[in-house]
């Protein structure tokens, strides 16, 4: 199993015995960043919902992070922060209007092969190359139990 399927195999475990309310944006916000120190060939994990919400941490080629969120608590715009510890955003970065994760690659080809509300993107650092190799993976929570509101 590679990294980015063990991440997202961690996540469902989470979620399924509830130490992760993913309906808690902040708490699901630290959660992903303490991944990606654990992962340090991780460099950003997403997870979004039909109903557009939307929280990724991200960590550029620098070290720094980047925190983006996304829902009814944003108006849909995106908002993407620098922040230099678990839950503490420093500044904003600059936010984006009407931002849909739905209609984003990631999510659609998701949906297509699985007909599921969530879907969990992980990205994974070629180091060899020094680019950014982008596997894209999935995972799915039963219906009832995500809502980032």
């Amino acid at each position: 199993m590679t990294t980015p399927h063990q991440i997202n195999q961690l996540n469902a475990n989470a979620v399924r015995v509830g130490e992760v309310r993913v309906g808690d944006a902040l708490a699901l916000e630290r959660h992903l960043w303490y991944q990606l120190e654990t992962f340090d060939s991780v460099t950003a994990v997403y997870i979004s919902s039909e109903n557009r919400e939307h929280v990724a941490v991200e960590r550029s080629d620098n070290g720094s992070f980047q925190v983006k969120v996304s829902g009814d608590s944003t108006g849909h715009e995106v908002r993407i922060y620098a922040a230099d510890r678990p839950g503490h955003r420093t500044k904003l970065l600059r936010p984006k209007p009407n931002y849909d994760p739905r209609t984003r690659p990631w999510y659609t080809s998701a949906l297509e092969r699985t007909n599921e509300e969530l879907e969990s993107r992980v990205e994974q650092r070629t180091t060899e190359l020094k680019r950014l190799k982008r596997p894209q993976t999935r995972q799915t929570w039963p219906k009832a139990s995500f809502s980032l509101t």
